[in-house]
């Protein structure tokens, strides 16, 4: 625990060492332009770190980023505003899946909002194959029978809009093998027959 106080001390100690190199190297009093009708003055950073111009990085030939709130002077060959615009691609085929367009890119400044709708629209029929396996326990004993009351239903639905012919539903169970020889597995209806 006396350990603990000692390192926090310490830390405190070298952060206020820190902020005060800081302040003595990095800013500076000065008055800001006497154009203006009142002279003010600021703490600021060196006027080399402020104006994107006269920046180290500028001037070595780096590009930089900078806030686009900020009120920098920039130079005109470094200014970039994209156009928005949404380009679409060719069309994709893989398997009996065919899609156009297979992608949709969208290009616009960061922070604009761009809106753009997307429908998709199956073009003829596919099967679907559609296949129930259920464990044979007597926790899921209630929802094989869920399944069997309802399998009927969810096959007219799925037959009903003509979007799926020729699909096949089917409904299986299984259960492991016991490991004790004279325990014995639960029976079906179909099995008791």
């Amino acid at each position: 625990m006396r350990g603990a106080a000692v390192f926090l001390m310490v830390q405190k100690f070298c952060l206020v060492l820190l902020v005060s190199y800081f302040i003595s190297t990095d800013t500076q009093l000065r008055s800001i332009r006497s154009d203006e009708q009142k002279t003010r003055v600021s703490i600021s950073k060196p006027a080399t770190h402020d104006d994107y111009m006269n920046s180290l990085d500028t001037l070595k030939g780096r590009r930089h980023c900078v806030l686009r709130e900020s009120k920098t002077r920039f130079k005109t060959e470094d200014v970039h505003d994209p156009v928005k615009s949404v380009r679409l691609s060719g069309s994709f085929q893989k398997n009996e899946l065919f899609i156009t367009p297979y992608a949709v890119a969208i290009s616009s400044r960061a922070g604009d909002q761009l809106q753009f709708d997307i429908k998709v629209k199956t073009i003829g029929g596919n099967k679907v194959n559609i296949y129930f396996l259920v464990h044979r326990t007597a926790a899921l004993a209630n929802i094989l029978g869920v399944v069997y009351n309802n399998i009927a239903e969810i096959f007219a639905d799925i037959n009903a809009s003509q979007r799926f012919p020729g699909s096949k539903i089917g409904i299986g169970e299984f259960s492991d093998i016991p490991k004790f020889p004279f325990v014995s597995v639960p029976s079906t209806e179909d099995e008791k027959k």
